[in-house]
């Protein structure tokens, strides 16, 4: 929704409006060559999208007059110092780049809609035809617009001089939003990268309580062993029968096979051996 910027009477232009059209800004030529090639729509109004050139919306009646103001604002913005640029994509628009943002432009004639009775149903019925007033309206991103009109008793043309300060004003409240959004949008990077650092966090924590936990039972273990095959050892009279040594060579072959550093890669997990300030002797 465009934002009106009120035009008094007392208020005078200083910017000068070209008497013809021979010697305007390319970006006008540009426009006229574009809009010729475009017919009228049911309204009357020519829509040309602006591509090349900047978009007008205007009749034929007052095309003339509206490449003329077209020609006085993009110069005025230019002695400001701001540039236009001009696309080389024949699906994009000019913009005018001011106080940091880019600013699209175009100027529009109003429609007028008149009653015309009614039609077999009962149904009102409208004319639409230009209403010869003209707009020219500024767009910057984050729903910055303005938009300059003629008024009942003067043109614009008259009042050409508030759109630079106006175009200026948009641009920098675009730019200091598109400012906020980007500070925004590096918080929301770094709580995000915080979260993922949490998470890997927990996730190695896990995985270290399960690989002590494996350390741990494997050492219960061992030690159990080595505790009964003591008991077996120091009794003499099962240590020396059949089945007392077959279970004697058992516990020793499994406390030694506990004790190898290969079932030690198979009880703790490979990914616990990455996050273990130590490593496993082969």
């Amino acid at each position: 929704m465009h934002e009106e910027v009120e035009l008094t009477k007392g208020q005078a232009s200083t910017i000068a409006i070209p008497k013809d059209l021979r010697n305007v800004h390319s970006l006008v030529k540009q426009t006229m060559r574009g809009f010729r090639g475009v017919a009228p729509g049911w309204d009357g109004i020519v829509s040309y999208e602006g591509r090349p050139g900047f978009a007008v919306y205007v009749s034929r009646k007052l095309f003339r007059r509206a490449m003329l103001i077209s020609h006085a604002f993009i110069t005025a913005v230019e002695s400001r110092g701001h540039k236009v640029v001009q696309s080389t994509n024949e699906s994009l628009s000019a913009r005018l780049l001011v106080c940091g943002s880019e600013v699209l432009f175009e100027v529009r004639e109003s429609v007028l809609k008149l009653p015309r009775g009614f039609d077999a149903q009962g149904q009102p019925r409208f004319l639409f035809r230009p209403s010869g007033s003209l707009s020219l309206c500024m767009h910057a991103r984050f729903g910055q617009s303005r938009r300059l009109r003629d008024g009942r008793t003067f043109k614009l043309e008259t009042r050409l001089d508030r759109a630079v300060p106006e175009l200026e004003r948009i641009a920098k409240v675009a730019f200091q939003r598109q400012d906020d959004w980007r500070q925004e949008e590096h918080r929301r990077e770094a709580a995000w990268r915080r979260s993922e650092l949490q998470e890997k966090a927990r996730n190695r924590r896990s995985i270290l309580l399960s690989a002590l936990q494996s350390l741990v039972n494997r050492t219960a273990i061992v030690d159990a062993g080595l505790a009964q095959l003591a008991l077996f050892e120091a009794d003499p009279m099962f240590s020396r029968t059949r089945y007392g040594k077959e279970l004697i060579q058992l516990l020793r072959f499994a406390t030694r096979r506990l004790q190898s550093p290969r079932l030690l890669h198979e009880l703790v997990p490979k990914a616990a051996w990455q996050l273990l300030p130590i490593r496993p002797v082969n």
